[in-house]
């Protein structure tokens, strides 16, 4: 589980942030304003899940700079230290070390549009994703 976020730069519109004091929950909903970071922090954990950098690096902040991006994040399970599992993006690439019990679930637009709908129409490939979401891998088969 994500317990706490250290270090976003450079990164849409993280240009320079850096942890605060509270931590997320098992379940931790993340709201605001249009531009304060919704679609990048989706953009970030989808990629950590992937494994696939080429979104972040596409998502430089704006003003480009020569500064790198970076980002850290913990992980832990209810019973561990938050320093049990790291996060780390540098170089264009994520350095993991997650287990399983780490993994992120995110269901933002991106979840959407990949699982129930694509540019407004709602294709086989969908349903099967969305059935695969709601019924498990074992109940699909």
């Amino acid at each position: 589980m994500l317990k706490r976020i250290s270090t976003i730069k450079n990164v849409g519109s993280f240009k320079d942030c850096n942890a605060r004091p509270s931590a997320f929950d098992k379940i931790t909903l993340v709201y605001g304003r249009n531009t304060y970071g919704k679609s990048t922090l989706g953009d970030i954990f989808a990629s950590l899940k992937t494994n696939e950098p080429q979104n972040l690096v596409a998502r430089k902040s704006i003003p480009v700079d020569q500064t790198p991006q970076n980002i850290e994040m913990s992980f832990a399970t209810d019973t561990e230290n938050e320093n049990q599992g790291k996060a780390v993006f540098r170089n264009g690439s994520w350095a993991q070390g997650l287990r399983e019990s780490h993994r992120l679930a995110v269901y933002d637009d991106g979840f959407y549009h990949s699982h129930v709908f694509t540019a407004r129409s709602l294709t086989r490939g969908n349903k099967e994703n969305f059935s695969d979401f709601v019924l498990g891998e074992q109940g699909l088969k």
